[in-house]
């Protein structure tokens, strides 16, 4: 009996080690908080700035998604200089979310700054830094879809301004990188954290194309005016299966992918509605303003090459060329009959 005992004593032992290391591990174990879900991201994603001049402004969010048990956060936002600079960085985060309570062991948030020199933004805590406890921070922010609708939250919000313009129809890109994406909890533990960088895309002012194409009806020239972000070409007015039906036709050519505008004149005297525009093919429903003596059609499509086809109506036509039309008839019938006498 006592060698049984003898030979079940380490085993005995090494339990008792292997469940008070379990029990030692549970017990000082640190808060953790969404680890690998959590995302702090530019927002949005993507961007098109159309600039007419300088000083044009749009808002860069820096937000935070997926995440629980936040009590501390630290990035950098890096940009291209030359093109945007920042005007004005301001905190939401810790702003938006009501403490609860009072806690001895938050970090402690710094003001944000940015820097326009080397296109830099830093928001943050010096929660890596710090040995001490904060007093008087905020209890921890919860940012989902259970707080909010779109599980997101602007740590930062960000106005930036177009300080250089790209030149007439071109554009720049200007990416917004983070880095140094750093979050936490209460106790101090870094949270498992990914990070969405951002391309804005800054348009110069449009190309503006004027072609006047003159046209002759009825003893009398009229000028169709086509203005446009892109070219225009092969204006031509003809009638469609006979009067009283015009068709004026022209192409829009540009870079594959843009959108063109065409902003179209037609004199009252050479065309009037009600007017059917087609795009490639394709029926679409223009804008249309009109005064004394000329219609506007302003037309959108997409390129790279597409024809666009207007057809109206001859206006006054059935005083002007009935008549015509006519003594044409009966002309022809005469000398058709006197030829078969």
């Amino acid at each position: 009996m006592t060698n049984m005992k003898t030979r079940k004593l380490p085993l005995i032992i090494i339990s008792i080690l292997m469940i008070s290391t379990t029990l030692y591990s549970a017990t000082s174990l640190r808060p953790v908080s969404a680890q690998g879900t959590a995302v702090l991201l530019v927002d949005p994603p993507t961007a098109a700035i159309y600039s007419q001049s300088t000083n044009t402004q749009f808002n860069v969010n820096v937000s935070i998604a997926n995440i629980t048990g936040l009590a501390g956060l630290q990035f950098t936002l890096k940009w291209n200089t030359g093109t945007v600079s920042c005007v004005s960085m301001v905190e939401n985060l810790f702003t938006t979310v009501t403490p609860t309570d009072q806690s001895s062991n938050i970090w402690k948030v710094q003001p944000p700054k940015y820097n326009n020199t080397d296109g830099s933004a830093l928001y943050g805590v010096t929660w890596q830094d710090m040995g001490a406890a904060q007093d008087g921070g905020y209890a921890p922010a919860n940012i989902t879809t259970d707080n909010y609708p779109e599980g997101k939250l602007a740590a930062a919000v960000m106005t930036f301004n177009v300080t250089t313009l790209p030149a007439n129809g071109s554009y720049v890109d200007v990416p917004f990188t983070l880095t140094v994406v750093k979050a936490g909890d209460v106790a101090g533990a870094a949270i498992a954290i990914g990070a969405q960088n951002a391309t804005y895309r800054v348009y110069g002012p449009p190309i503006i194309n004027t072609v006047v194409t003159p046209i002759t009806w009825n003893g009398s020239t009229y000028n169709v005016t086509t203005v446009s972000n892109e070219t225009v070409v092969d204006g031509t007015v003809a009638f469609v299966g006979g009067p009283p039906t015009w068709s004026l036709s022209f192409n829009v050519t540009g870079t594959d992918g843009d959108t063109a505008y065409v902003n179209v004149t037609i004199p009252m005297g050479l065309m009037t509605g009600p007017f059917n525009v087609t795009v490639n093919g394709v029926a679409v429903t223009p804008q249309i303003t009109s005064d004394a003596t000329n219609t506007y059609l302003y037309i959108t499509a997409q390129l790279s090459e597409e024809p666009v086809t207007i057809i109206g109506t001859i206006p006054e036509f059935t005083l002007l060329f009935i008549p015509l039309l006519i003594a044409t008839t009966l002309i022809a019938y005469a000398v058709r009959r006197r030829r078969r006498l």
